[in-house]
């Protein structure tokens, strides 16, 4: 079966379409018995974006061949001339914008929704004193050192026992693509004695 339809050419996201008559059992971009005009999308204005030879497609359709969706729509607006093509862009544009908003605004009725049914978080300590996280990490890692100085110095005379720090993670989720480990947690340490 022969169709006439689009074989695309140009570079990446720059399309050039060429409208050819070809077998119907071909690859799209593959071979063809004619190429019988071109649609050009990305043209500029005052440029030429679309040539058809309408008497080889009349003659190629007396033929036999049938027209792609898209070659049909196509050559109905090359019978209109160029306001045809520009009014078609134009509602292309317009119906793009339109959905565009439409999902915009659906997002926006869903953040609402979500802030509205959530309850009320309390900050983590580095932002309710409005610290950077590393700098409270760094801070939470030297205060564990000077404790456990502290404790390894004084623990015979102040408790008289063994006595460990102990460290733990509580909430928090996996941050990053790397590792497990502890990051997004927050420190805790507690004075562990035995004995």
């Amino acid at each position: 079966m022969v169709i006439i339809r689009l074989s695309r050419s140009g570079s990446k996201k720059r399309p050039y379409f060429n409208v050819v008559v070809a077998d119907s059992k071909k690859r799209r971009d593959g071979r063809f018995i004619e190429r019988v005009g071109f649609y050009n999308p990305g043209a500029n204005q005052g440029s030429e974006a679309l040539r058809l030879d309408t008497d080889r497609i009349t003659y190629w359709q007396s033929h036999g061949a049938l027209l792609s969706e898209t070659v049909g729509r196509i050559v109905k607006l090359h019978t209109k001339g160029p306001e045809g093509l520009e009014a078609m862009k134009k509602k292309d544009l317009d119906k793009a914008e339109a959905k565009k908003a439409k999902k915009a605004a659906a997002k926006a009725e869903e953040l609402a929704a979500a802030a509205a049914a959530a309850p009320a978080e309390e900050a983590p300590a580095a932002e309710a004193l409005w610290v950077h996280r590393n700098t409270a990490a760094y801070y939470f890692l030297r205060l564990r050192k000077i404790i456990a100085y502290e404790l390894e110095a004084e623990s015979e005379a102040m408790l008289g026992g063994e006595i460990e720090v102990d460290e733990s993670y509580i909430g928090g989720k996996r941050k990053g693509k790397r590792g497990w480990g502890a990051a997004g947690k927050i420190p805790v340490f507690d004075l562990l004695k035995r004995g």
